[in-house]
């Protein structure tokens, strides 16, 4: 365990000193401004209906946001810490270490993977924080009269992180992969923005629900038309993508990387 830390440790001090740690404070907090902001200045427009929970509205505008903002986030952080080693001829000295490549690569991968948990608990701890001080703010919006719902949000939570597992592990491979970080976002964002034409209500393809990078925008409106499973179909298809693609990812980079 302590073999397996050790070289953790050091990439997370790698991230510290990098705009991947800044990266993730600001994709964590546009939305919540954003709702600050929208809130406050259109607030006569907001106020809920007599005993109507402000917190029911309040959660599908933010995890809306998180559906759009998390995948975009999961480019860029892949990119970005997979570009420090490029950009430095890093691996050429990591390899030199006396660390076995599997050891490598899963740190690289449980780096990813914190810091990605991390930007979720950071979201939604600051969506809570704006909401709270809305209701201090402005009292008519009446989010101090209602306690949030806990139990949803942790949910949506967990099935956003898994909504994003596919994209992780298929950007992880791309990302170590092509050297040029312009590429390996291009090509997220390309498969992204195919995944926002594929969602679009007049074109709708039944079989979206495979396609790994529309799993989080699938998650829109999540509040009003879940099925009453709490995995749906495209949340296990995530997971099969992740697997999938970390095994291969896992193969590459032991077998053929930088040989």
């Amino acid at each position: 365990m302590v073999s397996f830390l050790q070289p953790f440790s050091t990439e997370v001090i790698k991230v510290k000193h990098s705009f991947a740690f800044w990266l993730t404070i600001l994709c964590a907090v546009i939305v919540p401004i954003g709702l600050l902001l929208a809130f406050s200045y259109e607030w006569q427009l907001l106020i809920p209906h007599s005993g109507v929970s402000p917190w029911d509205d309040y959660f599908i505008r933010a995890f809306n946001g998180c559906a759009f903002t998390a995948p975009l986030f999961v480019l860029l952080i892949n990119g970005l810490i997979l570009n420090i080693e490029h950009t430095s001829q890093g691996w050429k000295h990591i390899f030199t270490l006396p660390i076995s490549r599997g050891k490598i690569f899963l740190n690289k991968l449980l780096l990813v993977l914190t810091i990605i948990v991390g930007f979720f608990i950071l979201y939604f701890f600051l969506i809570l924080i704006a909401g709270y001080f809305l209701g201090a703010y402005r009292s008519q919006l009446k989010f101090l009269d209602y306690s949030p719902d806990w139990k949803y949000l942790f949910a949506f939570m967990i099935k956003s992180f898994i909504s994003v597992l596919g994209v992780i592990a298929i950007q992880f491979w791309i990302s170590f992969r092509m050297k040029n970080l312009i590429v390996s976002l291009g090509i997220g964002l390309l498969c992204f923005m195919i995944a926002i034409s594929l969602t679009m209500p007049r074109i709708v393809w039944d079989n979206v629900i495979y396609y790994p990078y529309a799993a989080s925008l699938l998650m829109i409106n999540h509040y009003e038309k879940t099925s009453g499973n709490f995995f749906e179909t495209y949340h296990i298809a995530s997971v099969v993508w992740f697997i999938l693609f970390s095994l291969l990812a896992y193969w590459d980079f032991t077998t053929k990387f930088e040989k």
